[in-house]
């Protein structure tokens, strides 16, 4: 305390809420990168406002040499299916962007408020996916 003033000091709270469920943005991003070799072990889980409720997005950083692939829409299935297995939850998103995209500071840790910013800004650096007719990656539903 400073004079007559309170200074508080900490991070601001990261946990992602779904349908009443507390779910930890690191276990969901572990999950994320193990989830196809052609994804490099950098990623943001994040919730943003969708139809009244919160719905998870995930972006994740592909390996290098990998941005170009025509298969990547099988990674991004493939983050989806480790989520909704380990969790319960679908992403509403999975966003795959060129590697060492990502905001971080200065240790190297991943920003995941700007990676929300500059997502609902549509400032993310995404590598082309080709969409599949039976997953959405821009916009699925959560369940």
């Amino acid at each position: 305390m400073r004079g007559e003033g309170l200074a508080v000091v900490g991070r601001l709270k990261d946990i992602v809420i779904i349908r009443g469920a507390k779910h930890h943005p690191e276990d969901i991003e572990a999950a994320a990168t193990r989830a196809h070799p052609a994804l490099s072990a950098t990623a943001a889980a994040f919730a943003v406002p969708q139809d009244g409720a919160e719905a998870l997005v995930v972006v994740q950083e592909v390996r290098r040499g990998h941005q170009a692939d025509p298969a990547l829409d099988l990674a991004a299935q493939a983050v989806t299916a480790a989520i909704c297995e380990g969790f319960g939850v679908r992403p509403f998103e999975v966003v795959l962007v060129r590697p060492g995209t990502l905001p971080r500071t200065t240790s190297n840790k991943i920003r995941r408020g700007a990676c929300r910013a500059a997502h609902l800004a549509g400032e993310l650096a995404r590598c082309p996916v080709t969409k599949t007719d039976h997953l959405s990656f821009s916009g699925g539903s959560d369940g």
